[in-house]
């Protein structure tokens, strides 16, 4: 689990600083390896050396608001609802942090790292089944040794 504290002004004109909390399970990291072919960190890293701007943003708001969420009191579960994604997508905590992360690619690679490091890597199974997903979907046939 990431912690980020961030500063805004909201929509009151009133300054605060609160913490918020992104997380990714190992299921969702492995959807979104699926979902980018292959390791996230490697797919930014790709998108920033093309200068995809576009895919860069799109990158970077899945990255937060799929990883965003409100963790119990109790600290047995990470609350992912839509409804506190979209209360989260239209603060201005999250217009912040967003513009942060697409200024700074460093930061931008500091939260994704923060993300993936502090989840459960997919395990080889999982690995194995991305293989096979990626070959069925582009056409080729891969093998896969552990």
């Amino acid at each position: 689990m990431l912690k980020k504290t961030i500063s805004y002004t909201n929509f009151n004109g009133e300054e605060r600083t609160e913490d918020f909390f992104f997380h990714l399970s190992t299921p969702e990291i492995t959807r979104m390896q699926i979902k980018f072919k292959g390791d996230i960190a490697e797919y930014a890293k790709k998108l920033q050396q093309a200068g995809d701007q576009d895919g860069m943003i799109t990158f970077v708001e899945e990255l937060m608001l799929s990883s965003y969420g409100e963790k119990t009191d109790d600290g047995k579960s990470f609350i992912k609802t839509k409804e506190v994604r979209t209360k989260f997508e239209y603060s201005q905590a999250y217009a912040e942090l967003f513009e942060e992360l697409l200024t700074s690619p460093q930061k931008a690679q500091q939260f994704g790292q923060g993300l993936v490091e502090g989840a459960k890597a997919p395990n080889s199974e999982a690995a194995k089944l991305i293989a096979e997903h990626q070959a069925k979907k582009d056409g080729n046939v891969t093998s896969f040794t552990e």
